[in-house]
């Protein structure tokens, strides 16, 4: 299957396809400038809910956690029935400067999750078809930051390896391994602020290879919205008041 290549010619298909096993959480896109630094992201968008935290260790590294959860039901809208739990932790590696807003940095990330998917029929036979597994991720990101005086912006490039490992459908029984391995590119935005901003997102999911495309099924969009928090900073101010 070409569902990317398909899905950019014929959109509105696309949701009423088959349901997709992955689904892209948001990219880790926190940045810091100092050490002793700890921001938070909360957001809700097409992988569900998700959250993503990180503390600078020095000024070029830091720690952190993201993790993601999703219970569609059969009255969503947009998307196919999907539930999933995934947690990981992720590495933040500072770059250098460039030109006069610029700054490049890398992200690792590693985890693990499961994940579902209901179909209501397969092809023309009338079937229902659940798909489940559980799944290892692993990631390298290269970030590219903008920073104004009243706003963020950038793109970050994910590059996923996806196993999943005891993958199983409702019309067979055989549980297997398989892997994925995917290009994310992905557009964001962040408002100004000291301690609390809004931040958006939208990218895509594309397979690699023929082999990762027809794998399992992935969602080739992402969108989401929310709020970043700098934790420390907020705590200071309201231990001031």
């Amino acid at each position: 299957m070409h569902r990317f290549k398909l899905f950019l010619l014929l959109t509105p298909f696309y949701f009423m396809g088959c349901a997709a096993l992955y689904v892209p959480d948001s990219r880790s896109t926190i940045t810091f400038e100092d050490a002793g630094e700890l921001h938070t992201d909360v957001s809700l968008g097409s992988s569900g809910f998700e959250i993503k935290t990180a503390y600078s260790i020095t000024d070029y590294f830091g720690l952190g956690y993201s993790g993601s959860f999703s219970n569609r039901t059969n009255d969503a809208v947009l998307f196919k029935p999907h539930k999933h739990t995934y947690n990981e932790l992720i590495g933040l590696i500072n770059g250098p400067d460039f030109g006069t807003f610029g700054r490049l940095s890398l992200t690792i990330g590693a985890g693990s999750g499961s994940s579902s998917a209901y179909d209501d029929y397969v092809g023309n036979s009338g079937e229902e078809l659940y798909t489940e597994g559980k799944f290892n991720r692993f990631y390298v990101q290269p970030t590219i930051t903008f920073k104004h005086d009243k706003i963020t912006y950038g793109l970050a490039s994910r590059f996923s390896t996806i196993n999943f490992s005891e993958f199983s459908t409702s019309v067979s029984n055989n549980r297997s391994s398989l892997d994925g391995y995917y290009f994310e590119p992905t557009f964001f935005i962040r408002t100004a602020g000291e301690q609390f901003r809004f931040i958006l997102q939208v990218g895509g999911s594309s397979a690699i290879d023929d082999a990762s495309e027809n794998a399992f099924n992935h969602e080739v969009y992402h969108i989401s919205g929310g709020v970043s928090l700098d934790v420390i900073e907020m705590v200071k101010k309201i231990s001031n008041q």
